[in-house]
This record gives structure tokens, C-alpha cells and sequence, in this order.
């Protein structure tokens, strides 16, 4: 809890999470040791894919250790942005299919509706990357009816 100075109350409130969220290399610069690669990472992906790092996630991560698996989860490497490694194939299950925003239909029998681009921590292995490339934003009631 010492990370921003939260009282335990502000800790365990998810809207405390979402606000603080660590977003730019700089805020991150000052709460934890970045590795040279991990700087080359951020500058790579920046205006590319987006960073959020919770506090409480941060809190998890080994700050001496940069192959922490909690740590390399959150923060960009350079491979995101490597074009042979993005022109190997879209595995990307959440791909929209049809003319309707935000659905996907790919099996008979059931859909996937995508109604925020919004999450707490932006995993680096996440196939939604695309749809968070775009800035976050949610669904309004009128678009997803």
C-alpha cells in the first residue's frame, strides 16, 4: 500500500485501482527500476499498443527482477511492435465478424459481445490489443441494444 500512499480503504476500492493506473513510462519510471530493455519496450509500443499497470498489480512484481513473470506480463517488450513476429498470422479469436460493432459470431451456437475496450492492466500477451489500440472507450445502452 505504500505505492501512491493509499489508505487500505482507497487499496481494496477497485475505482482506486482504475484511477491510479500506471500509463506512461515516466509514472513508471518513478516507482519502479526499468531495464534497458524494458525502456526500449515502452518507447516502442507507445502510441502503439497502450500501458496500465494498477498499483496493487505493480505491487505484485518483483522490482529486482525483470524476468518476474508478473512484471513482463504488464510491461512492453519490443517484440510487440517486431513485424515478422505481427505478419506471422492474426490469432486473434476476438476478430469481428459481420456487420455488427463489437459482436462476434464464430460458432453456431453462441457470441461474444465486446462492450468496453477498457481494462485494468493491459497484458502484453492479450489478443484484444488491437481493439485497445484504438483508446478506451465503452459501449453506450443505444449501441449495444
Amino acid at each position: 500500500m505504500r505505492i501512491l500512499k493509499a489508505t487500505r480503504r482507497e487499496w481494496l476500492s477497485y475505482s482506486y485501482q482504475i484511477k491510479n493506473r500506471i500509463k506512461d513510462p515516466e509514472a513508471l519510471r518513478t516507482l519502479l527500476r526499468l531495464t534497458p530493455e524494458e525502456e526500449r519496450g515502452l518507447e516502442a509500443t507507445r502510441g502503439v499498443y497502450p500501458t496500465a499497470i494498477t498499483p496493487y498489480y505493480l505491487s505484485l512484481m518483483d522490482p529486482e527482477d525483470p524476468e518476474d513473470p508478473v512484471r513482463r506480463q504488464a510491461i512492453p517488450r519490443v517484440e510487440e511492435v517486431d513485424e515478422k513476429i505481427q505478419s506471422a498470422g492474426d490469432p486473434d479469436p476476438f476478430r469481428e465478424e459481420g456487420d455488427i460493432p463489437g459482436l462476434t459470431h464464430r460458432y453456431p451456437d453462441r457470441v461474444l459481445l465486446v462492450v468496453t475496450s477498457v481494462c485494468a492492466v493491459y497484458c502484453r500477451f492479450c489478443m484484444r490489443k488491437r481493439i485497445f489500440a484504438q483508446g478506451e472507450r465503452s459501449r453506450s445502452l443505444q449501441e449495444i441494444e
